[in-house]
């Protein structure tokens, strides 16, 4: 990262490029009606056996995804409805995607994959809220950590 664009991300300065998440819900999965918005989680762009599950909890205060998501919008998530198309989800997550992950304390922390890597343990992820300042979180988060991924924002 060069020291203007780590400027840009620790005072806010538009026209940063960052990495963006995957469109998993194809174009087709989102039918509009004159009065409501209809999401299929049918025949995604990442293969599952069953559909998933889905949950739209509000997003707590806490700032560290000012302006994707504050305090009261509603992240939309899914999960594997089986553990093996948990894993094939959590197999397709890639930087940029937003995604829930449980602490050992058993809260949850929502942020953007920063990066993906391996070491003596296996793979793991390293999470970044787009308001932290390039201050990434301080735990190497494993495939088991990891409950929901975003599929959008309702605001």
């Amino acid at each position: 990262m060069g020291f203007l664009e780590f400027l840009g991300l620790l005072f806010g300065v538009a026209g940063i490029e960052r990495a963006s998440p995957q469109d998993i819900i194809p174009r087709e999965n989102i039918i509009i009606h004159p009065d409501r918005i209809e999401i299929l989680l049918t025949d995604l762009k990442i293969p599952l056996s069953q559909p998933p599950k889905a949950w739209a909890p509000y997003v707590p205060e806490s700032g560290s995804m000012d302006p994707v998501a504050d305090f009261g919008d509603n992240i939309l998530y899914i999960a594997g409805s089986t553990s093996e198309d948990h894993q094939n989800l959590i197999d397709h997550l890639q930087v940029g995607d937003v995604a829930a992950y449980e602490m050992e304390d058993g809260a949850y922390i929502v942020h953007r994959i920063y990066k993906i890597g391996s070491d003596s343990q296996g793979r793991y992820f390293i999470f970044l809220g787009d308001n932290n300042a390039m201050k990434v979180d301080k735990y190497r988060v494993r495939d088991h950590n990891l409950k929901w991924v975003s599929i959008g924002v309702v605001y």
